[in-house]
């Protein structure tokens, strides 16, 4: 059964993405380009993307977390003033569970281009965090509900959103 959720990030992008290889485009700021390795992101499996980009933040891997990412939820994690990259100073005792997704269930965040998938999973995680700056999430014990998607059967698992509370 999927949970209703609380997502962080709502609004909707129109932007031209790569579903694989190398993903650059403008920050937030209209400064620059940053340029992501999609290979360096495990993704043979819905958990093994999330887990991948949990390591990465772990070894404050900016870009390996990033590579974790489907390229319209980077760009709009770029506006984000504190992303997990920035923020969290450390993440321990990392438990996932996952489930298949219907695409009705996608959030609303996923560009309508994207929100057919070949395939979408949702992962629970729970981990204890450590922030850098305490905005809208506690220190402490934490559960994240993460959208994985494989957007067509070659692909890899890409994560599409990640939300916090039902």
């Amino acid at each position: 059964m999927i949970r209703g959720f609380g997502w962080l990030l709502v609004p909707t992008m129109l932007i031209s993405g790569c579903l694989g290889g190398r993903v650059e485009h403008t920050d937030a700021r209209g400064v620059g380009s940053v340029s992501v390795n999609h290979s360096s992101c495990p993704g043979t499996s819905a958990k093994a993307a999330v887990r991948g980009y949990y390591d990465a933040i772990i070894r404050h891997d900016t870009f390996g977390a990033k590579s974790c990412l489907m390229p319209y939820y980077l760009q709009q994690l770029d506006r984000v003033v504190d992303p997990d990259w920035d923020n969290i100073k450390s993440l321990r005792a990392l438990k996932l569970k996952g489930a298949l997704a219907r695409y009705a269930s996608l959030p609303g965040n996923v560009p309508a281009r994207y929100a057919r998938p070949y395939a979408a999973a949702q992962i629970d995680a729970e981990f204890i965090v450590r922030y850098y700056h305490v905005e809208s999430s506690s220190n402490g014990l934490t559960i994240r509900f993460i959208y994985v998607v494989k957007q067509h059967r070659t692909s890899l698992w890409r994560i599409a959103a990640i939300g916090s509370g039902p």
